[in-house]
């Protein structure tokens, strides 16, 4: 048999390296995107160098093989020697680094010699420490590609870490959409509107503006769900309840089932001022949501204005209170409903995740005959 021939006949080996499987949804889609991989073209493992997770059991339970080691401390010198063993034990053609596990993952296959280093860059990284920056324009360089998950990832990544365009490979994340399929939106229970938001309770979601905007609506037959954990909650809570709005507004804490959240909504909101993709809003989009989302960053790609749905400035109070206003009075105007049909026919076209993992296999598939 020639070396070609050979070549084809065998699987391609690839180690993930990521920190942990957290409650997120780039967490959530590298679970989903393992999941789909095709085991007959490709072997492959998980080493989550951090900690396990809280989709770890589920990854587990879908058959894919992964290793938790411990990170003790932010410079653990024990925990790269393990990751390095790890990493060289199991020889793989591709290493891909996902949600930080860029720096330690390319500089240990660029150690061990692999001939193909992937990166995922999920988020436009504002608030990163200057030796971090540095760290990462170094590392860069091992990369064989970088892969942005949105348009505007794509051109900051060129930017701030100096590497070529063609370097950088649009793929945006998916959604599996069979398991939005056996849910349907819950009927209203009540006359009163029920929008949502999903997300961590941190600062770049944004939630002050959201409910501030809830008190400054004209229209007082609106409740208002959030979905999600974090620092934030104890103070925005005392903010629910200084502005009037306690009693209009829920705190679900962790969500674990986002169907069954998206189908108890009239619309969703997203109200972040930074956001590389936006992953819940193709999950609203699975069940034909009208949407109202800021206009920064990848949501453009998703969001399309007045069409798939509707933009405002997160920075305006007032503007995405006028437009709260306009959602809840019009819910059922055919205009708003087909924005939520709209919205739904663009994600099933374009981030099914069976899509998006034949992007995936395509690129491992190409890099690896080219080397």
């Amino acid at each position: 048999m020639n070396n070609t021939a050979s070549r084809k006949s065998q699987k391609i080996k690839i180690i993930f390296v990521a920190p942990s499987l957290d409650a997120g949804g780039a967490e959530k889609f590298l679970v989903d995107l393992l999941s789909n991989l095709n085991t007959e073209e490709f072997d492959f493992k998980l080493v989550l160098f951090g900690h396990a997770g809280f989709f770890l059991d589920e990854l587990k339970s879908r058959g894919v093989e992964v290793e938790v080691l411990q990170k003790k401390f932010k410079i653990d010198v024990v925990n790269f020697c393990r990751l390095y063993s790890f990493i060289r034990k199991n020889r793989p053609d591709i290493v891909h680094t996902q949600l930080g596990g860029d720096v330690y993952g390319r500089l240990i296959a660029k150690l061990l010699g692999v001939k193909i280093i992937v990166s995922t860059e999920v988020g436009i990284n504002v608030n990163e420490g200057f030796l971090m920056h540095l760290i990462k324009i170094w590392t860069a360089r091992f990369a064989t590609k970088i892969i942005a998950v949105s348009e505007a990832v794509r051109r900051d990544v060129a930017q701030r870490y100096l590497v070529s365009l063609r370097r950088v490979e649009l793929i945006y994340n998916g959604l599996d959409v069979a398991r939005f399929s056996g849910f349907k939106k819950a009927p209203r229970a009540s006359d009163r509107i029920i929008f949502g938001g999903l997300g961590r309770l941190s600062p770049e979601k944004n939630w002050p503006t959201l409910i501030r905007a809830l008190a400054l609506m004209k229209n007082k037959n609106v409740d208002c769900i959030i979905g999600g954990a974090g620092e934030m909650r104890t103070e925005l809570e005392f903010m629910a309840d200084d502005l009037g709005v306690k009693k209009r507004i829920k705190f679900l804490g962790l969500v674990k089932d986002v169907p069954e959240f998206m189908a108890g909504l009239d619309f969703f909101v997203l109200p972040s001022t930074r956001e590389a993709f936006g992953i819940v809003l193709i999950e609203a989009g699975m069940f034909s949501l009208p949407v109202l989302a800021a206009a920064v960053g990848g949501v453009t790609e998703i969001i399309d204005n007045n069409k798939t749905g509707f933009l405002f400035n997160p920075r305006s109070t007032a503007d995405l209170a006028e437009k709260l206003d306009y959602m809840a009075e019009n819910i059922d105007n055919p205009v708003v409903k087909k924005m939520g049909a709209d919205l739904h026919d663009f994600v099933q076209k374009n981030f099914d995740i069976k899509i998006i993992t034949a992007k995936y296999e395509k690129l491992y598939k190409d890099l690896y005959n080219k080397k």
